[in-house]
């Protein structure tokens, strides 16, 4: 008998759990129509953008640079898309440092599992593979190998040295924090600010003060800094995000999107999905690209146990600690990282 965390009636409730806010970006941006409509051209241009991202993210910082005018060319709720989030709580960076290393030691054999044995599990989920064969990916031999190779780049991308990592706030105005402290333990003070100075202009010349009090003040007041996710990897998370919502789009909404393109000799995967004419079945299949098929093929499961066995029998020093970072690298992929 299943414990209760995964029985089968909760497994299938996250069939038709997606990913609403990138979806409902998606569906106020894709459909030819309207003013903030970007259409076909510029879901194409959305993609170029993220790989030049991909490439000089820096270029973004840059109000003058081709890339930034070209970012801020497109509608209001895609400029900042690719900006850093806020980091959740759990996301460990001492163990986002120790799976990258752990991929940096052992790339050749944990690519050589993720191919042979991972990709070709995730292929076995029947409700979930018929939306990748909608979108026509697996119809001929070039396809299939674009797959494998945009799967290359995503896991160089993610795995790979500060692929994902952790920003932390600063506070640069120190004088001010020392003023607002030195201000709340001595009122009768009137310290003041002049220049880099503080200045107690206070009848009295001098306060004995604490030095410690002061720290315990200044950290009081600064609080906890916020955390911010970056990096190739979180960038190339909110492209697949966008990925699949489209596709989402288009398999539920097809008269939603105008037919496009030549159907024989497609250019893009939206020229493939405007030419459907019915609906995906949500009965059927669960939602297309939902929370549970995402699991699945997010290596979250099928790449742990391969690459667990995979450095068992190459007798790589592949630690339980390192795997546990390796998947936490994972998680905060595909954790809406």
């Amino acid at each position: 008998m299943a414990h209760a965390k995964w029985a089968k009636t909760d497994l299938d409730s996250y069939r038709q759990m997606t990913d609403p806010e990138v979806d409902r970006l998606v569906a106020a941006l894709l459909p030819k129509q309207g003013s903030e409509s970007i259409g076909r051209l510029g879901y194409n241009a959305m993609l170029m953008l993220a790989d030049k991202l991909l490439e000089t993210p820096e270029l973004a910082m840059l109000d003058d640079s081709r890339l930034s005018r070209q970012l801020q060319q497109m509608p209001e709720d895609l400029r900042d898309y690719f900006d850093p989030m806020e980091a959740p709580d759990w996301v460990d960076v001492d163990k986002l440092k120790l799976g990258a290393q752990l991929w940096q030691n052992n790339t050749l054999v944990m690519l050589v599992t993720l191919y042979s044995a991972s990709l070709p599990a995730c292929y076995l989920m029947k409700n979930g593979i018929p939306a990748l064969y909608k979108s026509e990916k697996l119809r001929d031999q070039q396809y299939i190998f674009q797959r494998i190779y945009e799967t290359g780049l995503m896991l160089t991308e993610t795995m790979g040295k500060d692929g994902i990592k952790v920003i932390p706030d600063s506070d640069f105005s120190d004088d001010k924090l020392y003023l607002q402290a030195l201000q709340n333990l001595d009122a009768e003070g009137h310290w003041k600010l002049r220049g880099h100075c503080l200045c107690r202009p206070a009848a009295t010349p001098s306060a004995d003060i604490d030095t410690r009090r002061i720290e315990q003040e200044i950290q009081r007041l600064r609080g906890q800094a916020k955390r911010y996710i970056w990096g190739k990897g979180y960038i190339a998370a909110k492209k697949v995000r966008f990925l699949h919502a489209s596709m989402r789009f288009l398999l539920n909404s097809p008269a939603s999107c105008p037919p496009c393109g030549n159907m024989q000799n497609p250019e893009s995967l939206f020229e493939v999905m405007s030419h459907r004419d019915s609906p995906w079945d949500n009965n059927k299949y669960g939602a297309p690209i939902n929370q549970e098929d995402l699991a699945y093929p997010a290596h979250l499961w099928t790449a742990a146990a391969a690459r667990i066995a995979a450095l068992g029998f190459a007798n790589q020093p592949g630690t339980t600690a390192g795997i546990s970072a390796s998947l936490a690298v994972d998680r905060s992929y595909h954790g809406r990282a």
